[in-house]
């Protein structure tokens, strides 16, 4: 596995309502802080994106329109693995 760069993801059960955002941002946020303190990740970022405001200013890719529609809120996220070791984000996401 490559290192070198994160996983990109758009958590589709957020996109158009800002509740279920703050909440998979809080549940992702516990359960990815858990896998860097045990170093199974270098890192990761969860961005809640209200507007196309929020897209320009962190930079976002726009290939989550795909998945979004063009509706906002959405929650994006970005996990950097650790080499050699292998964990399916997806289920987190």
């Amino acid at each position: 596995m490559n290192n070198d760069f994160a996983y990109e993801y758009v958590h589709y059960q957020s996109v158009g309502n800002l509740e279920k955002c703050k909440e998979i941002i809080k549940d992702t946020n516990q359960k990815l802080k858990q896998l860097y303190s045990i170093q199974n990740i270098k890192g990761y970022e969860l961005l809640l994106i209200k507007d196309d405001i929020d897209v320009e200013e962190k930079l976002i890719e726009p290939k989550f329109e795909e998945v979004t529609e063009g509706k906002f809120p959405f929650v994006y996220s970005a996990v950097q693995p650790v080499k050699d070791i292998y964990f399916y984000f997806n289920s987190l996401m």
